[in-house]
Parts: C-alpha cells; sequence; structure tokens
C-alpha cells in the first residue's frame, strides 16, 4: 500500500511540474528565447509546446524505468527500450530529411508516449501479479 501511494505521488507531482513548465513555456519561453538568441521563433510554438509536452513525458518514463528497477523488470524495460529505439531508426531518421520540424517533433512526442504507455502496462501488470501472489 505505501509503495502505491508513493508510486502515484510521485506520477502526480512529475505531471504537475509538467504542466507548471508548459504553462510557462507558453507565457514567457519562446519571448525568453526571442531576446536571448534575437531570432523570431513565435512560428515554432506548437513545436515547443510539444517539445515541452515530450519532456514531461520523458520523465516520466525515466521514472517508470526506476519502478521497473525497483520491482526487478529490468528485462521487460530492455524490451521497451529496443521497441522504441527501433521504431526511431526506422522512422525517425527518413522522416526528419523530409519533413519539417513540427512532424519529427510530433514522431519524438508520440515514441516518448508509446515508452510511457509500455512502462505503465509493465508495471501495472508486475504490481497486481505481485498482489496476486501475496493471496
Amino acid at each position: 500500500r505505501e509503495f502505491k501511494t508513493l508510486l502515484f505521488r510521485q506520477i502526480f507531482v512529475i505531471i504537475g511540474i509538467t504542466v507548471a513548465v508548459i504553462l510557462g513555456g507558453y507565457i514567457i519561453g519562446l519571448t525568453l528565447l526571442e531576446l536571448i538568441y534575437g531570432v523570431q521563433l513565435h512560428q515554432f510554438m506548437i513545436s515547443f509546446m510539444l517539445l515541452l509536452i515530450g519532456g514531461g513525458l520523458n520523465t516520466l518514463y525515466s521514472y517508470l524505468t526506476v519502478v521497473m528497477t525497483v520491482i526487478r523488470s529490468q528485462k521487460k524495460m530492455a524490451f521497451v527500450n529496443i521497441i522504441v529505439f527501433a521504431v526511431c531508426l526506422i522512422i525517425l531518421n527518413p522522416l526528419s530529411r523530409k519533413y519539417d520540424i513540427f512532424v519529427v517533433t510530433l514522431i519524438s512526442v508520440t515514441l516518448n508516449l508509446i515508452a510511457v504507455i509500455l512502462s505503465s502496462i509493465i508495471v501495472l501488470y508486475d504490481y497486481f501479479k505481485y498482489k496476486k501472489m501475496q493471496k
């Protein structure tokens, strides 16, 4: 019970910080970057927001990898990494040469989302399997 509470608390903290960063990025992010680099960046607002969302997903995935390590699911974690890496090699490289930054950003966020979903399924599966063994 304590593990589940800590797990969900940390996930909600990650989601909360991600939402705060996305809001901060939307309000002052590109304006600040424009001041630093002296380049007009507002046409990249959607890509910037997607990158911030992808960063939040990546953070959540990193946390789930720690959880998978604690519950001894490293082999399954390797499986998730291999899938995401293979899809990245097959899809992302050719498309990055053909399309603009928005498409590449969208694919990157989608790959992060796939990693989070697969990792969540593994953690939930192993958690319920453990609970069933405890009965």
